[in-house]
């Protein structure tokens, strides 16, 4: 059993201890995990039971029934979790962060450095070969005579959405686990600042790995970055929030 599994295993027992007079809690912790796969010489060492006691236990329905029961209702709840907390797709992404960032064909400056696309910067030092990558002429997008191609756009978006996610997953050691919208927000703000900002939010890190969402936004609004940001950082805050 998984880490998760067992939390919520811990939790339900917690919840049935009222459901026999005579319940021994470990032993029904014991049955589970034999019904979940573990060997009895185990459920007999974690749950700390003896031999007999939970082999007394798998004989008895209602202890059986009642860890088939929790079993099923915890797979459920984990089923559950793993699809609240998957990875967004390519396209939520673009759509999300197109809307944040904006899109033009052509060059455009922000503080007076070059971009195109969805905030793709120009001055990087990749740039001249990532774009003739795409099939386009750097100089000539530099000089505002070339636009790109929608194709060429989102070939440049691919590139800069797999690093945002890559700080983003490095920004906090349970990425994988938070919800959805959670992932769609750090990806975003990894997307606009870049890891070296990013990492200097070590109050929002703690909050996210202890999935302190509220505390997340707080901390997010607590910041330069929420200032600077306008309408993005707002709308960010707003749905770390409400997860």
């Amino acid at each position: 059993m998984n880490w998760y599994k067992t939390a919520l295993i811990i939790a339900e027992l917690e919840k049935e201890a009222g459901w026999k007079e005579n319940l021994v809690t470990g032993i029904l912790a014991a049955v589970i995990m034999v019904l979940g796969g573990s060997t009895i010489y185990n459920a007999m060492q974690k749950a700390k039971v003896s031999e007999e006691e939970l082999k007394n236990a798998l004989k008895n329905e209602q202890y059986t029934n009642k860890a088939k029961e929790i079993i099923k209702r915890n797979n459920t709840l984990e089923t559950q979790q793993k699809q609240s907390s998957r990875m967004p797709s390519t396209n939520e992404l673009f759509k999300f962060i197109k809307e944040n960032e904006g899109l033009k064909d052509t060059v455009y400056y922000v503080d007076g450095i070059p971009h195109i696309g969805i905030g793709f910067n120009l001055n990087r030092i990749d740039a001249p070969k990532l774009i003739k990558n795409i099939g386009a002429d750097y100089n000539a997008i530099l000089s505002g005579k070339q636009s790109l191609t929608p194709d060429q756009i989102m070939g440049l978006f691919n590139i800069d959405l797999q690093t945002a996610t890559n700080d983003a997953r490095k920004f906090v050691s349970n990425f994988d686990l938070l919800p959805t919208n959670a992932k769609l927000v750090l990806i975003d703000m990894a997307y606009n600042m870049g890891y070296p900002r990013l990492s200097g939010f070590k109050k929002l890190k703690v909050a996210l790995e202890n999935s302190d969402f509220e505390r997340a936004a707080l901390e997010m609004k607590n910041s330069n970055w929420y200032g600077q940001a306008g309408n993005r950082s707002n709308n960010n805050v707003n749905i770390m929030r409400s997860i």
